[in-house]
């Protein structure tokens, strides 16, 4: 999501919202305006004492986008797993990387290609199957999941709590049972239990700058377009 964002910048996001202001096209009350975005991007422009080559204001501006970014993405998520009507298809992540002349990892075209048709092939075998045989693994993704996100621990201890004298299962092999039993379940349902525990892990994520890094070519780039829309937008004079 960071890199997407940056992405997003790189191509253009500040100068096409500055073009929208100056139209008309994004009056600061509409709901676009308070859009992802769109928002920070004018906070931004409009921000007191701007001044030039203002790195701080900039960095802040990045991440307060990046932030309400994937905050929006895990609230997504979560409207998605509460939904029964859902199946989940997994995309693999970026493995496949090369270095870049200025050291930033960039994923290979081709790296993204299988990407995309791993993840289309499993939705076209979805799209294929029966009506009947659709509801029947949206039932198995259900109950699997709801089975799979509770860990064995209640279970072990009640049998064990039976037997007297009898060892209680450790934390390693609760972990190693509900890792074989999430095994047995359907792709779909293996998915959302892996969404969720990426959910869960996000409270715990730091921010990172993978292309627009003090530096390099792409943070001057930014640097000297933000100042130019923030002129713009202010009518402030070249020398702000």
């Amino acid at each position: 999501i960071d890199t997407r964002c940056e992405q997003m910048l790189l191509k253009g996001l500040v100068t096409e919202t500055t073009v929208l202001r100056q139209d008309g096209k994004l009056p600061l009350s509409s709901q676009p305006a308070r859009a992802i975005g769109y928002r920070q991007t004018l906070d931004y422009l409009y921000r007191s004492e701007a001044k030039s080559k203002d790195e701080e204001a900039l960095d802040q501006y990045i991440e307060d986008f990046t932030t309400a970014t994937r905050r929006y993405a895990k609230k997504q998520m979560s409207w998605f797993r509460k939904d029964d009507s859902f199946m989940f298809v997994p995309v693999q992540v970026l493995d496949e990387r090369k270095k870049g002349d200025d050291e930033n990892e960039v994923e290979t075209k081709e790296a993204t290609m299988l990407r995309v048709e791993k993840a289309a092939g499993i939705i076209t075998e979805m799209c294929l199957l029966s009506r009947e045989e659709y509801e029947k693994q949206l039932l198995m993704t259900l109950e699997g999941e709801k089975e799979g996100t509770t860990t064995t621990t209640t279970t072990t201890n009640k049998t064990n709590d039976k037997q007297k004298g009898a060892v209680k299962t450790s934390k390693k092999e609760q972990q190693t049972q509900r890792e074989a039993y999430i095994q047995q379940l359907p792709l779909s349902a293996q998915t959302k239990i892996a969404n969720e525990e990426q959910g869960k892990q996000m409270k715990f994520y730091k921010p990172q700058r993978y292309i627009i890094q003090k530096g390099t070519k792409e943070y001057e780039d930014i640097m000297l377009e933000v100042d130019q829309c923030t002129k713009r937008i202010q009518g402030l004079n070249d020398d702000f």
